[in-house]
């Protein structure tokens, strides 16, 4: 527990301050001036609570929850069953369907379906007239979470599982989520309805954390999905020859991201306007594997802490441990500075965990120096 908050003060002074002044605004503004924190009983001053035994009360969020499968059990859970707004974790669900009408050495023609997509879109660059086997077509709709990837999924699924049927590219992304909404009732999703393949903001387009944890279940134990999210970038090759390089969106499985978690093996980012930022997460620990979902978060950063936080009720999270040594020290600093600035910091300095000035606590001096050191160098 010393080590988790610890590590949580240390991240919150180096994100929060000069150099990374863009992450975590949010909460720069909640440091307590104190002379002293006594026994970590205050570190949710700073808008962190990791590795609490109660209620996470920031990052804010619509709804969160944490799930061991070999312990079928509901460890953490905050407003569970309210309706919410899926965005791209919708595309756990397309995937999921269209791998029942597929194989994954199948030539998928990419067609006008992609024009269908929204301005502004994330989008992995697939084009009209291109030709892309099943598997590199769910890497683009999974790891950039390409929404013409969606489009283009929808109509040759619909397509095939109703090859008698004359239709539109409209009428068969209809036919599509069609299909959706029964894959979702017979895995037991009683509380989600989906207007479409990609997880555009519609009114009748909704679900709940309880209802994506069954989704997210469902999508582990497929072998080629599982595979796919725990992928941090995948170089594909068209039936023309030409390549696309696609990189995983989650931040949690990036090393040399400061969001970096050891034991992640997936799953799904997401972003709208109405869902905020959202994150599925699996994680396996000591035997054994959980899932955490994370949603309705007010930034990137903030969906992802929000998850460490989630695992670390699991075991064994040390935020801001890039290195997996069980500490943050000085190679994690200048692993997570060169990440957000693209410069190397205390690289030099004999810093063991955050008591820089080694009182054996963690001091408001302590963090003034480290954030200190981080502003200057990025000057």
């Amino acid at each position: 527990m010393y080590i988790k908050r610890l590590t949580s003060a240390l991240l919150t002074a180096v994100l929060a301050f000069g150099a990374v002044s863009s992450v975590l605004s949010a909460y720069a503004d909640n440091v307590v001036v104190e002379s002293q924190y006594n026994g970590f009983d205050t570190i949710q001053n700073l808008g962190y609570t990791v590795g609490g035994e109660g209620q996470i009360t920031a990052p804010y969020c619509l709804s969160a929850l944490l799930y061991c499968i070999e312990d079928d059990a509901i460890i953490y859970r905050d407003s569970i069953e309210s309706r919410i707004a899926p965005a791209s974790l919708t595309k756990l669900i397309t995937a999921q369907v269209a791998e029942q009408y597929f194989d994954k050495d199948d030539i998928i023609s990419v067609g006008p379906e992609v024009g269908m997509v929204h301005y502004d879109s994330s989008l992995c660059y697939i084009y009209n007239g291109e030709k892309i086997k099943f598997h590199d077509l769910l890497c683009g709709l999974l790891l950039p979470s390409g929404n013409d990837a969606a489009y283009t999924i929808a109509v040759n699924t619909a397509r095939k599982a109703f090859p008698d049927k004359e239709m539109t590219d409209e009428e068969a992304v209809k036919c599509f989520v069609g299909l959706m909404n029964d894959f979702a009732a017979d895995i037991g999703m009683e509380n989600t309805h989906f207007a479409n393949p990609e997880g555009w903001d519609d009114p009748e387009h909704y679900t709940t954390a309880h209802d994506l944890l069954k989704a997210s279940l469902r999508a582990y134990n497929d072998t080629m999905i599982s595979e796919i999210v725990n992928t941090q970038n995948t170089t594909v090759v068209l039936e023309s020859g030409q390549t696309k390089i696609w990189s995983n969106s989650n931040n949690l499985l990036d090393p040399e991201s400061p969001y970096f978690c050891k034991g992640v093996v997936g799953m799904k980012t997401g972003f709208t306007a109405n869902a905020g930022r959202c994150l599925i997460t699996a994680y396996k620990h000591d035997g054994k594997t959980y899932m955490s979902v994370a949603t309705g978060c007010e930034s990137s950063e903030a969906k992802d802490i929000l998850s460490l936080e989630l695992l670390s009720r699991a075991g064994s999270v040390i935020v801001g441990d890039i290195n997996g040594d069980g500490y943050v020290n000085v190679t994690d600093l200048s692993m997570t500075a060169a990440h957000v600035k693209g410069i190397k910091l205390l690289e030099n300095k004999p810093l063991e965990r955050a008591d820089v000035n080694h009182d054996e606590s963690i001091t408001v001096t302590d963090i003034s120096v480290i954030s200190s050191t981080v502003k200057s160098s990025a000057e």
